[in-house]
C-alpha cells in the first residue's frame, strides 16, 4: 500500500491497487508465464461474449481479455463480443490485441446513460444477435447479458454455451454496500437499477467500491508515521478520489500518498514486487483479482476476513484476514509486515507458492480449454 512515486506509465492497463512497502524495499519475484500452448484434439471456432462491455478497467474486463488471448495461444480461433467496447477507457493499448466487436450500435455521446441503453439494447436484441453466433462451435459467455444471448444462440441455432457469472446481479439483488448514500455510483447504473423491475434479463457492474479510507487512514498508525511509510494507490480516477484526497488532506498525509492513476501490466508488476504488502481493504468484493496478483508477484496481503479473500488468502501464512470493521487491527497488521522485513519476506514467499500453484492463469486456461470442447458440438 506505500511505494516510492514513480512516474506516470506511457502504456495504461491497470485497476485499482494500494500497497504498502517501506521506501527502499525491493523482492525479488517471479512473474507468472503466459498461458502455454497444450495439445489439442481439435481447434474450436470460439464467440466469447463479454456481457457489460468493454468501458472499465476492472478485473472482470482483464479476465476475458486474458481469456481470449489464452484460447488463442492453444490455436483456436476466437472472436469476442461485448454490447460496449471503449478502449480509451477499458486497458488502452491491450484491448486493442484481442479486438472485440460491438453487440449494440454506438450511441451518441450526448444522450444520456449511453451504457445503460447499450445493455439494454443487447438484451431486448438478444434473439436477433444470436444469429451472428450461428457458426460457432461454442459460446463462452461472461456475465449477463451474455448468457441470455448465448441462451438464444442455443435455442435458434443449436450452438451450445458454457456461462460464468463473476459476481452476483448487484441492480436487482445490491449489497448493503451499494445501498449507501456515501458510494459514488455510475448514473447509468442508478438507471439501470430504476428499471430492472420492469425489462428481463438485465446485467450487473459497478465500479468497485474499494474503501481506501481505511488504507489511508492506517498510514497515521504510530509504528507507519514514524517510518515515513508511503502508500501509492494505482486506478481510473473517479468522483470517489476528490473524497480520498480531502482526506489525505484532512490527515496531513500529503507527502505520503501518491494516486498515480492507471498503470501498465508492467508497472503494477514492479509495484507488487517492491512493496512489503499489498493492503486490500475493499469489504464486499466478489474475488479480488488483485489480491492473487500481489500474492503471485511475492507480496503477503492484508484484507477483511469476508467475501472473495477467504478463497484466497490463508491467514498467517500468505497474509492477514481481519475482524471485518476492525480498522485499528488492520492497521496493526500492516504495520506488523511493513517493519518486519523477514516476516514479509517468508509470507510473501508463501503467497507466491500458493497463487503460482493454485491460481496461475495457465490453470485457468487449461480447465477452460477442456469444459469447451467438452461441450462444443
Amino acid at each position: 500500500m506505500t511505494v516510492q512515486p514513480r512516474p506516470t506509465p506511457r502504456r495504461l492497463r491497470g485497476r485499482s491497487a494500494a500497497v504498502v512497502v517501506p521506501i527502499s524495499a525491493t523482492r525479488e519475484s517471479r512473474e507468472p508465464s503466459s498461458p502455454a500452448r497444450r495439445a489439442r484434439t481439435r481447434t474450436l471456432r470460439v464467440a466469447v461474449l463479454h456481457g457489460v462491455g468493454f468501458f472499465y478497467s476492472g478485473g472482470g474486463e482483464k479476465l476475458v481479455i486474458q481469456q481470449v488471448l489464452g484460447l488463442r495461444a492453444r490455436g483456436h480461433v476466437v472472436d469476442c463480443y461485448a454490447p460496449i467496447v471503449d478502449a480509451k477507457r477499458s486497458f488502452p493499448g491491450w484491448l486493442e490485441q484481442i479486438a472485440p466487436r460491438r453487440l449494440a450500435p454506438r450511441l451518441p455521446t450526448w444522450l444520456r446513460f449511453p451504457d445503460a441503453l447499450a445493455i439494454i439494447a443487447m438484451s431486448v436484441a438478444a434473439p436477433l444477435l444470436a444469429r451472428r453466433l450461428r457458426e460457432y462451435d461454442v459460446v463462452l459467455a461472461a456475465n449477463q447479458p451474455a448468457g441470455w444471448v448465448a441462451w438464444w444462440a442455443r435455442r435458434l441455432h443449436g450452438v451450445p454455451y458454457v456461462l460464468y457469472l463473476a459476481q452476483p446481479n448487484r441492480l436487482l439483488y445490491p449489497r448493503a454496500i451499494d445501498r449507501e448514500r456515501t458510494v459514488v455510483v455510475k448514473p447509468d447504473y442508478l438507471f439501470l437499477r430504476a428499471i430492472a423491475p420492469f425489462i428481463r434479463p438485465l446485467v450487473n457492474r459497478h465500479y468497485p467500491q474499494k474503501r481506501f479510507e481505511v488504507a489511508i487512514e492506517a498510514l497515521t498508525h504510530p509504528k507507519l508515521a514514524a517510518r515515513g511509510v508511503r502508500l501509492v494507490i494505482t486506478g481510473q480516477e473517479t468522483p470517489y478520489t476528490t473524497q480520498l484526497r480531502a482526506l489525505v488532506a484532512r490527515l496531513g498525509l500529503a507527502k505520503r500518498v501518491r494516486f498515480v492513476g492507471l498503470t501498465s501490466e508492467e508497472d503494477l508488476a514492479r509495484l507488487y514486487a517492491a512493496a512489503a504488502c499489498y493492503v486490500y481493504p475493499s469489504p464486499h468484493e466478489d474475488y479480488g483479482m488483485g489480491v492473487v496478483e500481489a500474492m503471485a508477484a511475492g507480496t503477503p496481503v492484508v484484507a477483511w476476513d469476508h467475501a472473495g479473500p477467504i478463497g484466497t488468502i490463508v491467514d498467517g501464512t500468505t497474509g492477514y484476514l481481519v475482524e471485518p470493521g476492525r480498522a485499528d487491527i488492520f492497521g496493526d497488521l500492516t504495520a506488523r509486515l511493513v517493519c518486519d522485513e523477514y516476516l514479509s519476506r517468508r509470507l510473501g514467499r508463501r503467497a507466491q507458492e500458493h497463487a503460482l500453484g493454485g491460481f496461475s492463469l495457465n490453470a485457468h486456461i487449461d480447465a477452460l480449454d477442456e469444459v469447451l470442447g467438452d461441450v462444443a458440438r
